[in-house]
């Protein structure tokens, strides 16, 4: 166990300078959206267990308050991260080892709520999503030309 918690502290150690690199370049991000990510590319590299971010961009009149109430329904499992593009609200949501297929269920998790909540789609409601597949992209660049609009 002593062995398995060095090694965990000695990885981030040394993928501190990435993580830094990734936090300059996008100040919003929350440090433990950062970590994580990099501990999912590695994972990916690794093993190719893949994981996914969804990017979702509210625009129309309830943009902020659809963004604002979404992230008091979040899953536990996942990450999310709350920042601004071109005024609108962005909320990116990490799905740790998360398949093709599960990100598509979460889409439509969300898509239901939305018709139940809202009475509308992500289409009539103007939310643009933006999926990233750790196995498809090179997620940190699609990640940067998501938040830098």
């Amino acid at each position: 166990m002593m062995s398995v918690i060095l090694a965990y502290y000695a990885d981030n150690i040394h993928h501190a300078p990435k993580i830094h690199e990734i936090l300059t370049e996008l100040p919003t991000m929350p440090t433990m959206f950062a970590e994580e990510l990099m501990r999912l590319m590695r994972m990916q590299k690794k093993v190719g267990i893949s994981s996914q971010i969804v990017a979702m961009t509210f625009g129309g009149s309830q943009g902020r308050e659809i963004s604002a109430e979404f992230l008091r329904i979040k899953r536990g499992l996942d990450l999310y991260w709350q920042t601004q593009v071109n005024g609108l609200s962005v909320v990116l949501i990490l799905l740790p080892f998360a398949s093709l297929a599960a990100e598509g269920g979460f889409v439509q998790r969300i898509e239901d709520w939305l018709v139940a909540r809202f009475g509308g789609n992500f289409e009539s409601l103007n939310i643009r999503l933006d999926s990233i597949g750790f196995d498809q992209d090179d997620p940190l660049q699609k990640l940067l030309n998501v938040v830098k609009g």
